[in-house]
């Protein structure tokens, strides 16, 4: 059976992209097949998935400046055991370079850090940022498919990055339906009144 691997900070179901992380890896083992995660924190009911295991890689102080190189680093070292089997693997954005899917959920290179003056900590947040931005560049251009969670994300990354466009997806989210259930009518009535809508 063909092994995965998806590197990425955090798998958890609180919101944007750990939750799709989370998604994705619980997917994939709760159909049988041999699912890698290399992260900083995994949630529970992810470890209690026996076709799939968590490989822990520590963050320092809880800071992603120290731990991203770690996180690198111990996807690439498990890529190259997993590839030989056929594997497949699914890294985000700059967190990991190599020619893998590449899954992008937010783009360094089109934003710009809100920090200002000459203080010790505004110059980390601009060092921090250059290597951010370098290290996106790299992995984007090293993957053999981008996948960008909308259409702006994947224009940045194009335009921004320098991404080929025909290595270039969209696939939007998807919604838990047992959590964000439709509306009702009466619900979207109460709501329209709220905020002083108008029914037409």
């Amino acid at each position: 059976m063909t092994p995965w691997l998806l590197v990425a900070g955090d798998l958890t179901p609180l919101g944007g992209m750990d939750t799709a992380n989370h998604a994705l890896a619980r997917y994939l083992a709760s159909r049988g097949a041999e699912v890698h995660v290399v992260t900083h924190r995994a949630w529970p009911d992810l470890r209690d998935l026996p076709s799939l295991t968590v490989h822990d890689v520590w963050r320092p102080f809880d800071r992603h400046v120290l731990g991203s190189p770690l996180l690198s680093r111990a996807g690439r070292q498990l890529w190259r055991r997993l590839r030989t089997r056929g594997g497949r693997a699914v890294v985000n954005g700059g967190n990991c370079r190599m020619a893998a899917a590449n899954w992008v959920h937010y783009v360094h290179a089109a934003y710009t850090p809100a920090v200002a003056g000459a203080s010790a900590r505004c110059a980390k947040g601009w060092l921090t940022h250059r290597r951010d931005l370098a290290a996106e560049r790299e992995a984007l251009r090293a993957a053999r498919v981008v996948i960008c969670n909308s259409r702006r994300t994947a224009r940045d990354v194009i335009e921004r990055v320098g991404v080929d466009e025909a290595r270039v997806a969209v696939v939007y989210y998807g919604t838990d339906a047992g959590r964000f259930p439709p509306i009702t009518p009466g619900e979207r009535a109460d709501g329209r009144a709220l905020l002083g809508a108008s029914h037409d």
